[in-house]
């Protein structure tokens, strides 16, 4: 699924609990970092088949603005993009980011 357009910042929306439970215990990747990752030109979203069960939800793979290569689990336009979750990729999600890089 690729993306239309990239939210604003004010358009994107979080669970304040959330963001210090995801802070704690993602080394300390905060949803206004975050969030930043919309604005990558080469972020890849797809869709979080696995979590969709009340609403759709999806991962997007991208570097934030302070230069780390972080996957999101959010929302997306029809329900608002509302951030679930973030971390650092894993070794396999950036050999993949860095694979569509390279083509």
């Amino acid at each position: 699924m690729k993306r239309k357009r990239n939210p604003r910042s004010d358009e994107v929306d979080w669970d304040e609990a959330k963001n210090d439970y995801n802070k704690r215990n993602h080394e300390g990747i905060s949803f206004e970092e975050a969030q930043s990752v919309f604005n990558d030109p080469l972020a890849k979203t797809v869709d979080d088949l696995d979590h969709s069960y009340d609403e759709r939800r999806y991962f997007t793979t991208g570097y934030s603005t302070e230069n780390k290569l972080l996957v999101l689990w959010h929302t997306y336009p029809e329900a608002g993009y509302r951030l679930i979750g973030a971390r650092k990729a894993n070794k396999r999600e950036t050999r993949n980011y860095e694979k569509r890089e390279r083509e």
